[in-house]
């Protein structure tokens, strides 16, 4: 081992023209990368919903391609003014790219049955004031209008626009840009938007402004404590520029590889820069001790410092990555991504900094930077901590045990009630829109069920139609569904049609031949609204509407009590139904994730066991190293039981970073431990000469990696604050419990 230490100490300068070549590289990669959001990456792989979603999708279309536009007008819709600039906004909207249909109450036309044939009624004369009275009492008796285009307060509209399913990120960007200069140029500070190209759109332009914001606030406050610290600008120079040097790699990497930042590892910059830094210091807080002892020794200083933290080092990365690597087991394609991706990166920063730390700072004067240090400063703190442990060995074992069951409490009032409104970017104008469709147009997540005719009929067998009308009713008595259409539509519509447009006969028939004679009408006159209804060979049918933002979990309920009453009231023999759509698959994500975090997370200690045994091939010390390490995650995860924070899919991150991040302090000191054991001292000289040599690094590495991710609780990104609160709350517990409580772990349960 010495020898090839010795090599490497001799060569690795030669490495020099390598690094800047791979720089080189790395920055064109980067002029490669790209930002997207695509809302179905997250939808679960293997998924039976999923695949019928793509069937049923190939039918019908996608369910999550229109965007909404309310507008409200606080002395009513029912003013020619308003009505005026509602036509102009119309046809405007008519001529912008990547919108392909849209819908409003000023363009709506109800058919009349009359001896000459269908004649189309507009339901809204928007020139004629004195028809605004008839107008109104016509719209507001047709359920197929309020709610849907009208407010059942009359002072708000809606229009709906159909837009590209393969609408790009750019198209998306473009498409919002305009819409809301519309909207501003004719009703400004009047209007919401809403809709997932509006969604997408946002998410990415607060994703660009961030990543840039809070890579450099993290950066520079992680400078401000290195130079609290060192006080040496050289120091300060070596550590910033190894972890810059491995961001810049790695991004380059995935540009390099094709590989777009999305909503997850959009946090990459971030976790890179912070992440990165612990393995720095941990080699310059050795070298600093080790020079300062022989400072005219300065290749044996350097010698001594990979022997001694060398396999702590590696050790920690690659524990950090096992972390990461957990989250492969999830079934939602970002999570794994992210998983692997950052895993990757974290290794890409280990091997960076093993490689240019020494190289810098072997050109360094070995005199300045041991004169430098301002690390004896923490002496008094590790001190304490190791009394306290020694004395008070009983208290430390009551409180966390105290702890653990606060925890565990804690963790059984976590809630996995995801919603949409919990990922929106905070103080935006896009939370506030989502907020107004929700509590005053009733929502605009999509509602789906695909209606499957049964015994050999098709969806305009009347049997089916009465079916699908019992259903209808169903959800209207539950209030929880909108703006319902289906089959029924069609042939409600063209019997208040035959009756003169009057909103009592807004039924179903009640007659075979009429039956006959509708059918034969919606075949011979196919329009949009039959072909999303009801497929081309009528084996399906859609029934479609909107829901509040209610939950996964509250959501869930009201599918299952929809399969419940279908089940016990429509007669298999006839229809069958089955929920789908892109939302049932957003709520499915959370069944995935709970499942695969505890995959992800048992995968991870089993491999980080092994690791422990290998090290120290001591069953009693793999226990005792994994306990420090299962409080922190308990009480991190109970502060999101107290404190309402949803157990969801990005925050299944959370746990893998903590997770990751909260190991490295134990290894750290359990291999310091095992040197000293093995250098002949016993039990309690090993552990006091542990925190001598240890403990002022473990402390200033959290420091720095605590205010790193602290500054994340700025961020508009739900996503990204949560990451930054939790990954916090983690490194300080998991501190707190790696310097207190396993000395004592180590003192009671190992020989």
């Amino acid at each position: 081992m010495d020898r090839l230490i010795d090599w490497w100490l001799g060569n690795c300068k030669k490495l020099v023209p390598v690094l800047l070549l791979l720089l080189g590289l790395s920055f064109y990669g980067i002029s490669k990368l790209q930002m997207v959001y695509d809302f179905e990456a997250f939808f679960p792989k293997g998924d039976p919903d999923l695949a019928f979603y793509q069937d049923y999708k190939a039918s019908f279309g996608p369910d999550d391609n229109n965007l909404f536009i309310a507008i409200e007008a606080p002395d009513g819709i029912f003013q020619q003014q308003f009505l005026q600039q509602l036509d102009a906004l119309t046809n405007t909207l008519d001529s912008v790219p990547s919108i392909t249909d849209v819908v409003a109450i000023n363009r709506i036309k109800n058919p009349i049955k009359s001896p000459f044939g269908f004649i189309m009624r507009q339901v809204l004369h928007t020139d004629d004031p004195a028809g605004y009275s008839t107008d109104s009492t016509r719209i507001y008796e047709d359920e197929r209008l309020v709610g849907r285009l009208v407010g059942s307060d009359a002072k708000s509209v809606v229009i709906i626009l159909e837009v590209e399913d393969t609408l790009t990120q750019t198209a998306a960007s473009t498409l919002n840009g305009e819409l809301k200069s519309l909207l501003e140029q004719y009703f400004p500070q009047r209007w919401h938007l809403a809709g997932k190209a509006i969604i997408q759109a946002e998410y990415v332009r607060v994703q660009q402004e961030e990543v840039m914001l809070f890579t450099a606030l993290s950066g520079l406050l992680v400078l401000v404590i290195l130079w609290l610290i060192y006080r040496s600008i050289w120091l300060i120079a070596v550590a910033l520029g190894t972890v810059l040097l491995a961001l810049i790699y790695f991004l380059g990497f995935l540009g390099l590889l094709g590989i777009p930042l999305d909503l997850m590892s959009a946090l990459f910059p971030i976790l890179m820069l912070i992440v990165g830094l612990s393995d720095v210091i941990h080699i310059i807080a050795r070298y600093q001790e080790c020079v300062a002892e022989e400072p005219t020794q300065q290749r044996l200083a350097m010698k001594r410092t990979i022997n001694d933290i060398g396999l702590a080092v590696f050790l920690t990365s690659f524990t950090t990555a096992i972390g990461f690597l957990s989250l492969v087991t999830s079934r939602i394609g970002p999570l794994q991504t992210f998983g692997y991706t950052a895993a990757l990166g974290v290794m890409m920063a280990y091997a960076t900094a093993t490689i240019v730390v020494p190289t810098l700072l072997m050109l360094l004067n070995p005199r300045k930077i041991a004169a430098k240090t301002s690390l004896h400063r923490l002496e008094a703190v590790v001190q304490w901590c190791y009394l306290t442990g020694k004395l008070h060995g009983n208290r430390v074992l009551w409180v966390s045990a105290a702890l653990l069951i606060v925890g565990l409490y804690g963790i059984s009032q976590i809630s996995t009630e995801a919603r949409l409104l919990n990922d929106l970017p905070r103080r935006e104008q896009l939370k506030s829109d989502f907020i107004f469709f929700e509590e005053k147009m009733g929502g605009f997540r999509s509602f789906e069920l695909a209606l499957l005719p049964q015994g050999g009929k098709d969806m305009h067998h009347p049997e089916v139609l009465i079916a699908i009308s019992q259903i209808e009713s169903y959800l209207a008595g539950r209030n929880e569904v909108r703006a319902v259409l289906s089959p029924t539509t069609l042939y409600k519509s063209l019997h208040r049609a035959h009756h003169a447009d009057r909103a009592a006969y807004y039924t179903l028939p009640t007659d075979d031949a009429t039956y006959a004679n509708y059918q034969k009408l919606i075949a011979d006159n196919p329009n949009d609204l039959s072909r999303v209804l009801i497929n081309q060979d009528a084996t399906m049918g859609r029934l479609g509407g909107r829901v509040n933002d209610v939950g996964s979990d509250s959501t869930a309920r009201l599918y299952q009590n929809l399969r419940d009453w279908v089940g016990q009231y429509v007669p298999e023999s006839v229809l069958k139904v089955q929920v789908t759509g892109s939302s049932l698959l957003y709520d499915n994500n959370n069944i995935y994730v709970v499942s695969g975090l505890m995959q992800g997370i048992g995968f991870a200690f089993i491999v980080i066991s092994i690791v422990m045994a290998l090290l120290f091939r001591n069953w009693r010390m793999v226990i005792v190293s994994l306990l420090p390490n299962v409080l922190p995650l308990v009480l991190t995860a109970a502060f999101m039981g107290f404190a309402g924070i949803v157990m969801d899919a990005p925050t299944t991150i959370v746990f893998t970073i903590a997770l990751g991040i909260a190991v490295d302090d134990t290894i750290h000191f359990l291999s310091r431990y095992k040197v000293e054991l093995s250098n002949g001292y016993d039990k309690e000289e090993a552990i006091a000469r542990s925190f001598d040599i240890t403990g002022k690094a473990l402390i200033l590495t959290t420091v720095v990696l605590f205010f790193g991710f602290a500054v994340l609780l700025g961020s508009q990104m739900m996503l990204t604050m949560k990451v930054g609160m939790l990954v916090s709350i983690t490194l300080a517990t998991a501190l707190v419990f790696d310097l207190l409580l396993l000395p004592v772990l180590i003192r009671r349960f190992t020989k």
